[in-house]
C-alpha cells in the first residue's frame, strides 16, 4: 500500500502544480508583448518547419499532432505576415509545401531569444543538472500527452 499511496500523493502534487503552471503561463502570455508579431501557435509552427524543413500541411499537422484545418489556419496567418510561403509540391501538384521565409526565421529567432532570456530568469537559481533534468522530464511528459485518449474524459464523465 505504501507505493500506491506515494503514487497517489505524487499524482495529486502533479495535478495541482500543472494547474498552477497553466494559470501562470496564461497570465504571462496575457501580459507579454513577446507574441505580438508571431503568436505561440505560429512560433511552434515556425520551429517545426525549421526542424523538418519545407513540409506539407498534412506533414506539419502530423508532426504537431493537430488537425489539418487547424494547421491550415495557422499557416494562413503566418503567410499573411510574410513569415511563410507556399510552393507547389513537385510530387503532387495539388498540394502545397510550406517554407519558412527569411522574415519568418528572423521573427522566430527574436521570439526564441526572448523566451530563452525569460526562461533563464525563471531558473536562474537552479543547478544546471536540474534545468537539464526538468527539460528531459517535460519532454517525456509532452510525449505522454500525445498518447492520452481524449475520449477517456467522456467515458469517465468529466465535463458533463
Amino acid at each position: 500500500m505504501g507505493k500506491r499511496r506515494t503514487t497517489i500523493d505524487a499524482l495529486g502534487q502533479l495535478e495541482t502544480q500543472l494547474s498552477v503552471f497553466a494559470r501562470r503561463i496564461e497570465n504571462v502570455a496575457r501580459q507579454s508583448v513577446l507574441y505580438r508579431n508571431m503568436d505561440r501557435a505560429g512560433y511552434l509552427l515556425a520551429r517545426t518547419i525549421e526542424a523538418t524543413g519545407p513540409a506539407s500541411v498534412n506533414q506539419l499537422a502530423d508532426a504537431l499532432h493537430l488537425d489539418g484545418s487547424t494547421v491550415t489556419r495557422q499557416v494562413s496567418a503566418l503567410e499573411a505576415k510574410g513569415y511563410v510561403d507556399r510552393t507547389v509540391d513537385p510530387a503532387d501538384g495539388r498540394a502545397s509545401i510550406i517554407v519558412l521565409t527569411e522574415a519568418g526565421r528572423t521573427e522566430m529567432e527574436t521570439v526564441r531569444a526572448a523566451r530563452r532570456v525569460k526562461i533563464g530568469a525563471m531558473v536562474a537559481g537552479w543547478e544546471p543538472a536540474d534545468v537539464s533534468r526538468f527539460g528531459e522530464l517535460l519532454e517525456q511528459f509532452n510525449g505522454s500527452m500525445v498518447n492520452v485518449d481524449v475520449a477517456a474524459d467522456v467515458a469517465t464523465g468529466i465535463g458533463r
